[in-house]
């Protein structure tokens, strides 16, 4: 049996048995999981980063044990895996002999160097006996991949894209005309467009029962040919810093008007989005 990276197949003297763990956590269920196995230097960098950045974001949302699993093996991980000793002293040894057959005698002496270090007894067992022992390790449980590593990536993407959504969505929130979102209404007649100006007054109301603060209008004009962006602007000139606030099931006078650029179509289209967070 051949003793490579089980995840790129590359061998080398850098090759460990390493093992990282990676916990994921929904309400009251968590999961942990190792993973690792023979891997060369490269692939244990890969290994650790997926399993880190799937655990960092995806770990702690369980109770209770996301939040003692996920440290723990953050923790491991953080300090490069866990490294059996025993076992590493045997994939060494046998690696040893490995190298040496392939014309890699210097790489070969390092490994076996490496090996008695670890354990002499267990390096000169698998010397001995490298195909036995190169059997042994292979039979080992947790092994990653290249795939593994594609899903935890993958996962540990698609939380960070929610979160970001959550945190997006709960300190502001938005309405165009024809929107989805009425929580916050624009209430007022169409945008006048005259000699070159943009006038637009109305009213905005919270149709909820909650307090909504840091409102603020933002206006848009596009091209009614194309579709493209002429100019947008925005009330009050302090925002999205704005001290605006509006009671449950009140409104608030807007008044915009602006100039647009002397190259302006004559033909526009102005939308209305209303920005705001809630208290």
């Amino acid at each position: 049996m051949t003793i490579a990276c089980v995840r790129c197949g590359r061998v080398d003297a850098t090759l460990r048995v390493t093992y990282f763990r990676w916990v994921v956590s929904v309400l009251l269920l968590s999961y942990k999981r190792p993973a690792g196995g023979i891997l060369c230097s490269r692939c244990r960098w890969i290994t650790n980063a997926s399993c880190t950045a799937i655990t960092a974001l995806a770990g702690w949302w369980g109770l209770p044990w996301g939040f003692i699993w996920t440290p723990q093996a953050l923790f491991v991980n953080l300090r490069g895996g866990e490294r059996p000793v025993a076992a590493n002293a045997l994939l060494l040894g046998a690696l040893s002999v490995q190298l040496r057959s392939g014309d890699d005698s210097l790489a070969g002496m390092a490994a076996y160097e490496a090996a008695a270090q670890l354990d002499s007894e267990r390096a000169r067992a698998a010397a001995a006996q490298a195909t036995d022992a190169a059997s042994a390790i292979g039979t080992m449980k947790g092994r990653t991949s290249k795939r593994a590593d594609v899903l935890r990536f993958g996962g540990a993407a698609l939380v960070l894209a929610i979160i970001a959504s959550a945190v997006a969505s709960s300190s502001t929130g938005g309405q165009a005309s024809g929107g989805s979102n009425n929580d916050l209404v624009f209430e007022g007649p169409p945008a006048e467009y005259v000699a070159g100006t943009v006038k637009l007054s109305g009213r905005v109301r919270n149709t909820t029962q909650r307090l909504a603060t840091a409102v603020w209008l933002e206006v848009i004009v596009t091209d009614a040919a194309t579709g493209k962006e002429v100019a947008r602007a925005k009330k009050p000139d302090s925002a999205p810093n704005s001290a605006v606030t509006i009671q449950p099931q009140q409104s608030v006078p807007f008044d915009v008007s602006f100039a647009l650029p002397s190259n302006a179509p004559k033909e526009i289209k102005v939308g209305r989005v209303v920005h705001w967070r809630w208290v």
